[in-house]
């Protein structure tokens, strides 16, 4: 019984995430609509399993920034609320109890330090400080530093991690996550890399994949050598970063992400999913269509949604068809 309702749990989570036009930023042919009808809400509704209806209600500013959420998955509400202010930066989160939605169970505040770095506090309950995190950024030539720090309250814990983003040109990306330990010491450091390209459309591709370190071999060698590396670890981490040892793109690509030259992406691989878009002329989605592919398989496709617009180019419906079950899924939206 308990797999059962995991199982049941698992698709209304996963379809509650998939619902189309779930948005933090409404787009710009919407908000036009949206503001000059008056209207501040859009709710959608779908039925996943007979007799059961889901919800979604999405509350906007005049910005076209969501302010509020709600949502029912068929076993309970979930609801936060989010501000922002005058640079549309957000200023808080507060997330609300499932079984009472006006009952506040904690709320992230966010003070900007300057144009580089804000710091976000936790408040259990609304009230109960538990814990910071400040964040900044620095920006040296073609790097971007981004380190944040993480102390709790309570236990005086201090949690840090960087992250750093190269750009190597116009073509290639670099990300590295540096992760430490309790002493401050780094403990390790996965790296990635995004590279970009143009098909023969014109489009622009952006491959993404692991970016592996080749450590010298005279390491393996030399016993002396091999055994600091065991004792100091950190020290070798340190001349990673240092730009001592050079790089390879590893065999395994895990992302693909494909632009039009008009920046609307039309195509998105990762691992073994692919989710293919299409825009009418004012930019809307009109169409998409997901996929799967296990290893050494052949890909199949697995839904396929159809937008529908009124005059006003508000949605009026999608439809989702599943082509393996001949399942359809209707989401509707009203709007007030």
């Amino acid at each position: 019984m308990k797999t059962g309702f995991l199982l049941i749990m698992v698709l209304f989570s996963s379809k509650l995430l998939a619902q189309p036009f779930r948005e933090r930023v409404m787009d710009s042919v919407m908000l036009e609509s949206f503001n000059k009808a008056g209207y501040k809400q859009m709710t959608t509704t779908w039925s996943h399993h007979e007799g059961t209806t889901l919800t979604e209600i999405q509350i906007y500013d005049q910005r076209g920034l969501r302010t509020e959420h709600l949502q029912y998955n068929g076993y309970h509400w979930t609801r936060h609320k989010e501000s922002f202010d005058s640079l549309k930066r957000k200023t808080a989160f507060i997330f609300f109890d499932e079984k009472d939605t006006t009952l506040v169970t904690s709320t992230h505040i966010f003070t900007y330090l300057d144009s580089l770095s804000y710091k976000e506090e936790v408040f259990n309950r609304g009230t109960e400080l538990t814990n910071t995190t400040l964040k900044q950024y620095k920006k040296v030539k073609d790097t971007l530093w981004i380190t944040e720090t993480k102390t709790a309250v309570n236990s005086n814990r201090v949690d840090k991690n960087l992250h750093r983003i190269t750009t190597k040109g116009d073509t290639l990306t670099i990300s590295e996550y540096v992760k430490y330990d309790n002493a401050g010491k780094i403990r390790a450091i996965d790296t990635y890399y995004h590279l970009k390209s143009k098909d023969k459309k014109g489009n622009d591709v952006y491959t993404g994949g692991k970016y592996e370190v080749i450590v010298d071999e005279s390491i393996q060698i030399n016993e002396q050598l091999y055994l600091d590396a065991l004792k100091n670890p950190e020290k070798y981490h340190q001349y990673q970063l240092d730009g001592k040892y050079p790089y390879k793109y590893a065999d395994e690509i895990t992302s693909i992400r494909i632009y039009n030259p008009k920046g609307q992406l039309i195509s998105n691989k990762d691992y073994s999913s692919k989710k293919t878009y299409e825009y009418n002329a004012l930019g809307q989605t009109v169409k998409t269509e997901s996929f799967s592919q296990m290893p050494g398989g052949t890909e199949q496709k697995i839904s396929e949604e159809v937008f529908y617009y009124d005059q006003r180019n508000l949605p009026v419906k999608v439809v989702e068809t599943v082509p393996g079950t001949g399942q359809i899924i209707t989401y509707q939206f009203t709007f007030k």
